[in-house]
């Protein structure tokens, strides 16, 4: 039905689960007038070749996708839930949420810095490790996270970083030193479990989204291509902890997003409410049932004929 669909402003309001949306928000591997007829074809053949004995594990949660995960399996598909997959010091949720990985790593710099910052008051920040900005949006995000007056920790890692923009970072990192910290790489999940993480400026790939939603931290989602659009309008209008900051931006708009995150309880409130029902999904054990059975599908395929 998507593929039929050439106008960019018309409504798409057929697929279950999903608020209505234009083309914008249709992720690009099931738009063949940009990855082409033949990736299209081939990334659709796998899906029309199930076999419905067959389990399909899905890293995502039932509570979050009902209504989509209801309208799979009236296809006659077997799915099966096994989301969110973290780390596995993280499948129990502890009471302080603020545990993880330090006892087993050591603890990163970047979490001894936010030991030192106030409750929800710092902008944690990552547009993920496949996709980047170009020089004048990396510009204006960085302008107006500093303009934002507000706490940040930048995961940017030097390949993401715009040729031409080396000196415009050096500068912006000088400028924001005591109250800003750029590192080339973060435990994300340590930092979005963090008590002084408010806010999470992101890509919205499908992983720090759930991260994100794992830890109860709202969001700002600047999508880059593939799934992210759709996440962020799920993000946005089912779940509503998120913000939009899309299409054409500069300093001024970057700021007043920021702002207006921090400024929302309502956001917080509704993340909140998201990662009590992803935790007592886990805690009850949904997920893992559905874990062990892929672990013994894999062993099985492994063993001996």
């Amino acid at each position: 039905m998507v593929a039929m669909v050439t106008d960019e402003h018309t409504i798409i309001n057929c697929i279950p689960g999903a608020p209505p949306h234009t083309l914008s928000s249709v992720p690009t591997n099931l738009r063949p007038e940009i990855v082409g007829e033949i990736f299209f074809s081939s990334f659709l053949k796998p899906y029309k070749d199930v076999d419905n004995r067959v389990p399909i594990f899905l890293n995502t949660v039932e509570p979050m996708e009902p209504e989509a995960l209801k309208a799979l399996r009236a296809q006659g598909w077997n799915i099966l839930c096994v989301g969110p997959l973290l780390h596995s010091m993280y499948s129990m949720r502890s009471t302080s949420l603020c545990s993880p990985l330090k006892d087993r790593l050591g603890s990163h710099e970047c979490l001894s810095w936010l030991d030192l910052k106030a409750e929800g008051s710092v902008l944690y920040v990552c547009f993920g490790t496949l996709f980047h900005l170009q020089k004048k949006e990396f510009e204006e995000v960085a302008l107006g996270i500093e303009e934002s007056n507000l706490s940040f920790l930048w995961s940017l890692h030097s390949d993401h970083v715009p040729g031409d923009c080396r000196s415009f970072l050096e500068g912006f990192i000088q400028r924001t030193k005591l109250r800003g910290l750029v590192l080339p790489w973060v435990p994300q999940l340590d930092v979005l479990s963090h008590r002084s993480v408010g806010g999470f400026l992101s890509h919205c790939g499908w992983n720090s989204t759930l991260e994100s939603i794992y830890c109860g931290v709202p969001m700002i989602g600047r999508p880059v291509g593939a799934d992210q659009p759709l996440n962020l309008l799920c993000l946005c209008e089912t779940w509503k902890m998120c913000l939009r900051l899309d299409g054409e931006i500069d300093k001024e708009k970057v700021k007043n997003t920021i702002t207006d995150l921090f400024a929302r309880n309502e956001l917080k409130d509704s993340a909140d409410r998201l990662r009590d029902v992803i935790g007592e999904w886990c805690e009850k054990g949904y997920n893992t049932v559905s874990f062990e059975v892929l672990v013994r599908l894999i062993k099985d395929s492994e063993s001996p004929k």
